[in-house]
């Protein structure tokens, strides 16, 4: 994601420094383009390829999931 201070990774939330290279993806039901760390891009790949969000680590992504998930428990 981008913010006013600079790109965030939209997995782990970190802060991303301009000079690494950012790696830019998609996730199934979602539209938007997001970016990663080069040390994220592999949790995304195996979570994505498993079709298992419990896969990724702690941060935005995960959340949004996490967010849905519940959505849908409650709507149950």
């Amino acid at each position: 994601m981008l913010t006013q201070a600079g790109p965030k990774c939209d997995v782990c939330g970190e802060f991303m420094l301009l000079d690494k290279s950012m790696n830019w993806f998609t996730v199934p039901g979602i539209t938007t383009r997001m970016c990663c760390h080069d040390s994220c891009k592999p949790k995304v790949e195996l979570a994505i390829s498993q079709e298992d969000w419990k896969l990724l680590p702690e941060g935005p992504l995960r959340k949004v999931f996490e967010e849905q998930n519940t959505e849908e428990s409650n709507d149950a």
